[in-house]
């Protein structure tokens, strides 16, 4: 599946592109997220789950989320100060 315009290897371009992130992780232990999506997100049963909740939730066509190498994920642009709103799936 291919990545978006201008994301790197380890960016997902959410969009037309996000389903990427879920099967890059498919069978995939949830790693850590920031704290302030750990008690958000605890219905996910593994990080595709948690992914795919993170991006139905934040309801930005445009955001960019970047998956940290030792787990977790990194929301980047304008959108992020929005997150808050995420809730549980």
């Amino acid at each position: 599946m291919k990545i978006g315009p201008g994301c790197g290897d380890h960016t997902i371009c959410f969009g037309d592109d996000v389903r990427w992130l879920f099967y890059m992780t498919a069978g995939e232990a949830r790693p850590q997220l920031p704290d302030k999506y750990n008690d958000k997100v605890v219905t996910a049963k593994n990080w595709s789950d948690a992914a795919v909740c993170l991006y139905e939730h934040s309801q930005f066509a445009k955001l960019l989320a970047k998956v940290e190498p030792k787990g977790g994920v990194k929301l980047r642009g304008e959108d992020r100060k929005k997150t808050s709103s995420i809730r549980p799936c």
